[in-house]
């Protein structure tokens, strides 16, 4: 009880100190004073100093206080308004209805641009306005097919730069991790305002590729970028005075968003959106609580066990996620057993009774994703997780080899141990390999996950996800890349705080 209390004194106490600083910021800007659409470094147009609209609003929605309403309001206004920066104004949402690409929208600036869309949300739930959340809606499915990689996150130089199509190029500065941060918030608000599994989706990719791949094992420190090829690079201690970034501070807000996705609860039951292991409990309407088991070693296997705890037998419906990568996917419940289609929720309406289980055996076949650009490269999935080739496990040679691709895109990928304890998956990988005046014959390379490729943060340890066709190993890992994402800096960064590789859990 004293912890409880001690707890909800927490909570008051920082609503308070949130209230007195908008509350001061209000007295600086607002109609007749400071236009924030006016404000900011010349490069983003007034868009970064909008983003604070998301606080606004939700500080409007728990309190109910009709100036901050009103305050909100005015932001999003003020878009719409000429600025010092541009004469027809940010026109977020306008542009974002009217279909325009995120490079279009306001200013490509990535992470802000989306936290303003963050905002849009939070403003559909105070005040039910329908074109605030078909906006961002709009937004991010134009993000989802031109902005994205394969590994769940875009941008270069932090901007949007139609990403999907040039990954396979050598980017400078890309997948800033407070864009993959950001990227992650809005497609959670989204999967809780719409209930479209493909948001769900897109959280997985993130959460098992791009983001743990930001972060050093023993997750003292993150990137500020992640490349697709080359070698992991610690961020710089942006700001001195507290000896951070801003992208250190953005990746754990990501991680610590998973709890509330993977397991929620709807008017009719309960969602499970996540395949790992846990428990799960929530209060039905009845009064009956129920907690749901989960156990799996997924995303390693395709198997998952859930075990309906509960008092006394309840109705309710349990909807599973079926992950759009996973093709042929089977369900057994008691004594049925059951092949859905993937990309939806498979609904499960019963009367539950402590012990009921559930399996789901998803589809873990590798396949072979093409470059959207048409460019002559493959990347390889195996379930949520993209593999990469990393130097540590590939031994030299001036072969040339093309990936083995079998019918539907089929890569016939078989789990092997890593013999590396800090690479969390690996897989023995079919190639064909070519030689002048030798017949053409098969062999293997060892990938592993995306988020261990690189994973000793060193100039010597290198990667590469897109394999282009024919593959040139002696052409495969490209060095010195971190130059490219901090040209000023005469050395390559190292992590302020000591970071000693851990084996992942």
């Amino acid at each position: 009880l004293t912890a409880k209390m001690q707890e909800g004194q927490s909570l008051e106490a920082a609503l308070t100190s949130a209230c007195r600083v908008l509350d001061h910021f209000m007295t600086q800007a607002g109609p007749g004073k400071i236009n924030l659409a006016d404000c900011g470094h010349w490069a983003w147009q007034g868009l970064p100093p909008s983003s604070i609209l998301e606080p606004v609003a939700m500080l409007y929605r728990i309190t109910g206080r009709e100036m901050y309403r009103a305050f909100a309001e005015w932001i999003i206004a003020s878009w719409g308004q000429p600025s010092g920066f541009l004469p027809q104004g940010l026109r977020l949402v306008e542009s974002a209805l009217c279909g325009k690409s995120a490079r279009e929208v306001g200013n490509p600036k990535a992470y802000e641009q989306m936290s303003c869309f963050e905002g849009l949300c939070e403003m559909y739930l105070a005040i039910g306005e329908q074109s605030y959340l078909d906006a961002a809606v709009a937004l991010a499915d134009n993000i989802r097919h031109t902005e994205l990689t394969v590994v769940g996150s875009g941008s270069n130089h932090e901007m949007w730069c139609d990403c999907a199509r040039c990954q396979t190029e050598t980017l400078e500065q890309p997948l800033e991790t407070c864009a993959t941060a950001t990227w992650m918030k809005l497609c959670f608000r989204l999967l809780k305002l719409t209930g479209d599994p493909k948001w769900a989706d897109e959280l997985e990719k993130s959460l098992y590729n791009a983001l743990p791949a930001a972060m050093t094992p023993d997750g003292s420190w993150w990137s500020y970028y992640s490349p697709l090829v080359g070698e992991r690079v610690p961020s710089h201690a942006q700001y001195g005075d507290i000896g951070l970034s801003c992208c250190v501070a953005s990746g754990p807000r990501a991680l610590l968003l998973t709890h509330q996705w993977a397991c929620m609860q709807e008017e009719s039951g309960i969602v499970v959106n996540l395949c790992a292991p846990g428990k799960a409990s929530f209060q039905l309407p009845e009064g009956v609580e129920v907690t749901l088991e989960s156990e799996t070693d997924h995303p390693v296997s395709g198997r998952v066990d859930l075990t309906v705890r509960t008092a006394k037998p309840v109705k309710f419906t349990l909807r599973l996620r079926i992950p759009g990568w996973s093709r042929g996917t089977r369900i057994e419940c008691g004594h049925e057993s059951i092949t859905t289609d993937p990309g939806i929720y498979h609904s499960l309406q019963r009367k539950w009774k402590d012990g009921d289980r559930i399996t789901l055996q998803l589809d873990m076949r590798a396949r072979a994703v093409a470059a959207p650009s048409g460019a002559p490269a493959y990347a390889v999935t195996r379930g949520p997780i993209v593999l990469a080739l990393d130097n540590r496990l590939i031994p030299g040679g001036r072969e040339s080899l093309q990936l083995d691709v079998q019918t539907e895109g089929l890569v016939d990928a078989r789990l092997v141990p890593s013999g590396d304890p800090d690479i969390q998956l690996a897989c023995e990988v079919p190639f064909i390999y070519h030689k002048v005046h030798i017949e053409k014959t098969h062999r293997t390379l060892r990938m592993c996950d995306y988020a261990s490729a690189g994973n000793r943060w060193s100039g010597e340890n290198l990667f590469l996800v897109w394999l282009p066709q024919p593959l040139f190993m002696e052409q495969a890992f490209v060095p010195g890349t971190w130059k490219l994402a901090y040209p000023d800096l005469e050395s390559r960064p190292e992590t302020p705080i000591s970071s000693s590789p851990i084996s992942p859990k």
